[in-house]
């Protein structure tokens, strides 16, 4: 379902925005690659392998050539060529970068020990100890799977 709405979304930009790729090697040179491991999912190792970068990311390399019909599968859902923004336009200011910024807001844990050896200031880290300790991730995981039964 998501794949046809990209592909309806592209089917209405023109023909010059849109980007033809044609292979794995495209998508991570052209810097659309997030490192998720699709592509070897998909593909199976054998074919497909993640591995670290000069720079330290972790990207896909073939290690076969890659068959037509596997391609369009990872092509279907791929981040790097399948996520769009929002339609419409902006309310807020846009970053020549980051895009619209709406809001931005900056917090972190409490805790020392927990802020200054975690990432980007302990936040999820502490959020997550906190659903740990009070028993809440069950509700979360129940709620979860509750949600995927249903459909």
């Amino acid at each position: 379902m998501a794949a046809s709405l990209v592909r309806q979304v592209l089917n209405t930009l023109p023909r010059s925005l849109v980007m033809k790729i044609s292979g794995l090697e495209e998508i991570v040179e052209g810097g659309l690659c997030a490192g998720c491991g699709i592509g070897e999912s998909i593909a199976g190792r054998d074919v497909v392998e993640m591995d670290t970068t000069m720079d330290g990311r972790i990207r896909p390399y073939n290690k076969k050539s890659l068959d037509q019909k596997t391609f369009n599968q990872i092509m279907q859902v791929c981040p790097g060529v399948t996520i769009t923004g929002p339609a419409g336009k902006h309310t807020c200011p846009i970053h020549p970068i980051w895009g619209p910024v709406a809001s931005l807001h900056k917090g972190w844990a409490s805790d020392e020990k927990i802020r200054f050896h975690a990432a980007a200031g302990g936040a999820l880290t502490a959020l997550g100890m906190y659903l740990i300790r009070t028993g809440k991730w069950i509700q979360c995981s129940i709620s979860r799977l509750q949600m995927q039964t249903r459909h």
